[in-house]
């Protein structure tokens, strides 16, 4: 619950700031890397999902079975679809260009594609390791009671973690007291 009131306290405080003022400086070009930008996630979350979809064609035409691992693996790549899509919102309000360039509205909105974008790392992050894990417990046959409970552990660690988290770190503060 923490982190959701966090997460609500971090979306408002992004609709009351104000973006930073730059100093027009005719020098930087007005030019986008949008378009190299989307083809390159296009392409590889393409080439992803195309693998995800083998995956579940061979587990359910093939193998007539599905497992924790592979429904772990289907909320990875919608996470992975979302962040493309914040991307694609974040590349019409602006992301790509120089900031002097966009417009105050447009900066703000891209702001809030980037935070929604954040939500959803987290979440594809923990699930493919939650995947990796619930994979490993159904292959390796051989496990010993101790690797059972460590993945068992991880995974309700992987799962927990960001839930608790309270005060997410400073990412721009690269001293030890903002890590």
């Amino acid at each position: 619950m923490g982190s959701l009131l966090s997460f609500a306290e971090d979306w408002r405080s992004i609709a009351r700031s104000q973006p930073p003022q730059f100093e027009f400086d005719p020098s930087i070009p007005n030019t986008s890397t949008a378009p190299a930008l989307l083809a390159v996630i296009g392409v590889s979350t393409g080439i992803a999902a195309l693998v995800v979809a083998f995956r579940t064609y061979i587990r359910l035409v093939v193998l007539n079975r599905m497992g924790l691992d592979d429904y772990a693996i289907h909320i990875t790549m919608l996470s992975s679809l979302g962040c493309f899509a914040s991307i694609i919102g974040q590349t019409a309000n602006g992301l790509g260009r120089h900031p002097q360039y966009v417009a105050q509205e447009k900066y703000m909105t891209q702001q809030k594609f980037s935070l929604a974008q954040a939500v959803l790392i987290v979440l594809g992050l923990g699930t493919v390791k939650i995947s990796i894990a619930l994979f490993l417990l159904r292959v390796v046959t051989y496990a010993s009671r101790k690797m059972r409970r460590f993945l068992w552990f991880m995974i309700g660690e992987d799962a927990s973690v960001p839930n608790v988290q309270k005060n997410p770190p400073n990412t721009t503060d690269i001293t030890p007291e903002g890590i």
